[in-house]
Order: structure tokens, then sequence, then C-alpha cells
């Protein structure tokens, strides 16, 4: 079991290099933000599968707050002048017994002599650490959904919403209704995992300057490679930095990790120097900064054009311009679309599929959906945030651009200009009213005043200020197709009312829903995948549809 101490990929220590005792090291007042605390389950070596007991529910953190003076050696041990993040100190693998032994004598030993001195400790008995209980489990709940389902569109459910049409005088009779579930739910009990380390450009940046640009320091390049640089006159680039790694000094694995960026924490400490984190939380943070606040910090140097065409020999559609530069300033991180290494996609990814690629093929690579690394992947997360989910998430298609010369243009010219879309009030009737009157419920609530002007223009303003909405949103009419969704649309032309396709009565024809189920559909599935507060959208009956008040006679 390796008990993880929080990496923050930073400078290696070489072995002959001394590292000063590691309570220093534990002064969580050097950390610049507090996180909270997080335990996961502690990974079972093969010898100890299948186990006896319930995995162990483990806090580094707090062991590390309890522990700040004794430092890390209390638990990991030092070979060669550096901590080894291994545990336990003293392991005996000869046989299952023993491994269990080392681990209990390792834990316990120290939690009995600590409670002797009256220090705090914890448990020394089987089922306070093996314990199975359900709070130490992260319960998820996920819709257990048949193969094809959409749950707003399902044939089987007709019209889920136009079945409550019939609203209840009082909202809370009507009961909390997850319109987009409509099936059983179903539970998954999960080992608890601490998050990935983020190492954006401004974890970078921060290192670059402490380091004063001694790239060496973290990363490795051969003497081959240097040769041949220097042949050239060439300065090393961050795809030469990222191009080679050392044997066993990887940072993208766990152990050489931990060893290296800690005990140079721990060495930097020591020395009173600008420092990162020595504890799991410190690193394992899931920080994710915004483009926006990276603004102001420097970015890796890159030896590739800003604007570039991508495409293969002989392929049957044009290139696909690509704009390097504004990518790297809309994203953390090199590594949020070249996941390994610094190299063009298809240094890995061939049109067949290769090893190196792990067979996914470079059609796969920049199309799959539901892939982060993807563009199409990239795209649709970025269509699914609350801004854009609004539109995005209410059609099957998610009002996607389905063509392919969409952005196989074969130009780099196309990628000047932007979709700037118009004050929508220049694409209205002049006969159109900036407020709307739904009156489909009126028997029983006053007619709902929809704000139409207002909502067009606040969907353009999130248009305008996306870069990637900018590009694809070039029709000016593009917002109007949010709701008005199966009909061409003109500038300063009417379109047909929602009843010429949306039957009034209660009976959905042809899988499409009534006119009171596309209400609700599209109206408060827009609200909800928005997230904005009641008061601004309301997701209740009574935010939108008034009680009339009782007439007395």
């Amino acid at each position: 079991m390796w008990l993880v101490a929080g990496v923050l990929c930073c400078a290696g220590l070489s072995s002959s290099q001394q590292v000063p005792p590691a309570s220093a090291a534990m002064d969580m007042k050097a950390q610049a933000e507090t996180k909270p605390e997080r335990p996961v389950f502690v990974s079972i070596p093969s010898l100890l599968k299948p186990l006896k007991r319930a995995q162990v529910l483990f806090s580094h953190d707090k062991h590390a707050e309890t522990l700040k003076a004794e430092g890390c050696e209390t638990c990991h041990p030092r070979k060669a002048g550096v901590v080894e993040f291994s545990f336990p100190k003293s392991r005996n693998e000869s046989s299952r017994k023993a491994l269990t032994a080392s681990y209990h004598d390792a834990c316990i030993k120290c939690h009995a002599q600590r409670s002797g001195l009256r220090k705090p400790a914890g448990p020394v008995t089987c089922g306070e650490c093996h314990s199975d209980k359900k709070a130490a489990r992260k319960i998820e709940c996920l819709p257990a959904l048949p193969p094809n389902c959409d749950g707003l569109r399902d044939p089987n459910h007709k019209d889920c919403i136009a079945c409550h049409s019939r609203l209840p005088k009082s909202t809370n009779a009507a009961g909390n209704l997850d319109w987009k579930t409509f099936h059983v739910r179903s539970q998954d009990r999960g080992a608890r995992e601490r998050p990935a380390v983020v190492y954006d450009y401004y974890v970078h940046d921060k290192h670059v300057a402490a380091l004063d640009k001694k790239c060496e320091l973290c990363h490795y390049i051969s003497p081959a490679l240097k040769e041949k640089l220097a042949a050239g006159n060439k300065v090393p680039t961050s795809q030469d930095w990222l191009r080679e790694e050392e044997t066993g000094q990887s940072l993208k694995q766990k152990e050489p990790a931990h060893r290296r960026c800690i005990n140079c924490h721990l060495a930097r400490i020591a020395e009173k120097k600008t420092h990162g984190p020595v504890d799991c939380r410190g690193c394992h943070s899931e920080r994710k900064r915004t483009p926006a606040e990276l603004e102001k910090v420097q970015l890796p140097d890159y030896d590739k054009k800003d604007r570039i065409l991508i495409g293969t020999e002989d392929a049957s559609l044009k290139t696909v311009p690509f704009d390097h530069k504004a990518h790297i300033e809309a994203g953390s991180s090199c590594g949020s679309c070249h996941h390994d290494a610094l190299e063009a996609c298809d240094k890995c990814h061939t049109i067949k599929g290769s090893k190196a690629g792990e067979f996914i093929t470079l059609a796969e690579a920049y199309h799959k959906s539901g892939s982060k690394w993807s563009c199409v992947g990239c795209h649709d997360q970025e269509k699914a945030r609350p801004d854009c989910a609004g539109c995005h998430s209410l059609r099957r298609d998610g009002l996607a651009a389905t063509k392919c010369d969409s952005c196989h243009t074969g130009t780099l010219e196309s990628l000047d200009g932007t979709g700037k879309l118009p004050d929508p009030a220049s694409l209205f009737p002049e006969d159109l009213k900036d407020e709307l009157e739904i009156s489909l419920l009126s028997k029983e609530f006053e007619a709902t005043m929809v704000k139409h002007k207002n909502i067009a223009r606040r969907l353009t303003d999130i248009s305008n200020g996306s870069k990637l909405a900018t590009f694809f949103h070039r029709q000016e009419t593009t917002i109007c197709a949010g709701c008005h969704h199966l009909v061409p649309i003109e500038k300063q032309k009417n379109v047909p009312s929602c009843s010429a396709c949306h039957s009034p009565q209660n009976t959905p024809a042809k899988g499409s829903p009534a006119l009171v189920g596309a209400y609700h559909q599209q109206c408060l599935g827009c609200h909800r995948q928005m997230g904005y507060p009641e008061e601004k959208m309301p997701q209740t009956c009574t935010g939108c549809h008034k009680e009339k008040k009782a007439i007395s006679k």
C-alpha cells in the first residue's frame, strides 16, 4: 500500500541531495489555501486479497496535522537522504500473515503509544478501523435508463409532463417532479479516491519563478536531444522538455512524483524559501481556474504557429483551420488537449489506429463524442455549461453544427471574423410585443407573461461573450432557434405559434408533446439547466402561474 502525501509536480532531488528533518515541512500555515479533509480507502496489496474484513478508510490529512511536530518520517522511511512515501516503514511480505502484521504494528503500536502518553490517538480495535458503515462510502444515485432512452421524449412515456397538466392548486401537493428522470434509481457504492492534481498554467508559472526558470530541475532532456538542439542553435521549448522521460523519475507516476515533489518542498521549507504543499489536500484539491483567472499568468513557450491547418494526405474532406493560440488562452494547461506529451495528435493516433495511441484512430481522437480530449467532446462539455445548456440540452442534436464543412473549411481565413449576434430587437417583427401572454391554463391560473425581449437579449449576451459560440453562431437568428426549433426563421418575419406543431389537447401525437408539455419541457427545462435562482428563473408551479383569486358571490 502507498499512503500518498500529495503531489505538486515540482523540482526533483537526486538521491545524493540530503533533506532536513520533515518536521519543518508540516507547517500548514505556509499553505495558500485550507482544503477540507478527504479520507480515502487504503489500497490493498494483492497478497492481502480477498479481504477478510472491511477496507480501511484512512485520513492522511488528519494524521499529517496531528503529527506535524514529528514529521513525515513517523510513518515513512528515509533512504539515501530522501523520504520515500511508502508504508509501512518495516514491511514483511513473506506471507499474508506477516504483511498484515506489518500494517498492524505500524498503526496500532503508534496509537497505543500515543494513548499512553495522553496524546491524540487513533483506534486500536479491529472494528474501529475495519468498519463497514455506510457513511464510510460515497453513495451515488444514478438514473437507471433503458438503452437509447431520452427521458424527455421517450415514446413509451409519450408526454410525461402533459399528464401533469392539471396542476393542483397547491404547489406542495404537486410534489417535487424530477421531469428528466422517470425510472427507478439505483445506488452505486464505490471506493473514495483523491481527485487528480490540477497542474495548470498558474501552478507552472509559480514553479518557473521559484526555480529561476531552471526547467531541468523538473524535466528531462536526453543527451542525444540536447546535442541535436545545440547543433541547430535551438533553445529547448515546452515540447522538448516534455518529449522524454527519465527512467524511474516520471512525474506522471505516483511513486516518483511524490518522492521528487514533496522532498523538494521539504528542502525548500528547511531553507525558508517559497515552497509548495506537503499534505494531500494541498495538491489534490480539484481547484480549477477559469481563463479569466489565468489572464495575467505567463504561459509556457511553444514551438508552433499561432494558426495552423489540420489535415491528412488523401483526406476526403478539406483541412480544418485551428487557432492554437486561442485554445491555449481558453484552457487551463497544455494538458487540456495534449494528455500525454506536447506532440501533434497524429504522432500517436493514426488513421487505422496504433498501439502508441491505444488504437484510438485519428478520426476518433478529433470527433469522439463524450471524450474530454477530442474536439467534439470538448465542445460538448462547453455546451453543457449552465449558460449554454439551456438551449443545447433540449434537442437531440444539441443545436450542434452537424455539417462537416462548419469546421472543414480548408482556409485559415475562415477563422477571421466572429458570429457576434445583433440586438435581438432588430430581428423581431414590428408588431411583436416585448412581453407575450400565455393563457393555456387560464381556467385555474392567471395568464403567464413571458418577457420575450429580455430572454432573447440575455441569451444573445451569453453567446457574444463566448469565443466558441461566436465562431459557430454565425447566423443572426441562431438564438431564436433555441425555442423555435422546428421551423425556419427569417429576420423580422413572424414564426408559427407553438400550437401549430403541439396540440392544445392533452393528447400527444407522433411522439411530439402536447402544448402544455411542450411549454413545460422548453421553459422549465431551460430554467433548470441554466441553474439560476427561483426569483430569476422559476422552477415551481406558482413561480410562473399565479393562482386565480376565488370570486365571492
